[in-house]
């Protein structure tokens, strides 16, 4: 599953230095996972996040905020991410939480194949600024 995630990231674009807008001298952006929707595979919702979130840090293109500061913060402002699936929730969480992005999507199972589906959301222009589906074999 590790390496489907890092072929999808590799395809969503996050690798490539020619989608990467910011200089070197500038802050990177900043992102946050909140949940990613998981069904018909061995992993939920969180732990898909995370292995997303995993990845992604390792990519160094955007400040993946972490995942216990997003969750204090979620705590502190009483809101209810158990169905933050969609744009105009998750922006407004974004908002709140003072992220540059969100990315989410879901990886879901049908027979043999594994489909992800991700989207990274620009919460100041409050639009889709990517997004990508992929099919595995599984």
């Amino acid at each position: 599953m590790k390496k489907l995630v890092y072929s999808m990231l590799i395809l969503f674009g996050f690798y490539s230095s020619a989608l990467n807008a910011q200089s070197n001298m500038e802050p990177y952006k900043s992102v946050a996972i909140i949940s990613v929707d998981a069904s018909g595979i061995n992993l939920d919702n969180v732990a898909m996040a995370n292995l997303i979130r995993f990845e992604l840090e390792k990519v160094q293109r955007f400040e993946v905020l972490d995942k216990y500061d997003v969750e204090a913060k979620i705590k502190e402002r009483d809101i209810d991410v158990n169905n933050a699936f969609g744009k105009s929730a998750l922006i407004d969480i974004g908002k709140k939480i003072k992220s540059d992005y969100m990315l989410s999507g879901s990886v879901q199972r049908y027979g043999t194949k594994i489909i992800f589906i991700l989207r990274l959301i620009d919460v100041k222009k409050e639009k889709i600024t990517r997004s990508d589906v992929q099919e595995y074999i599984y």
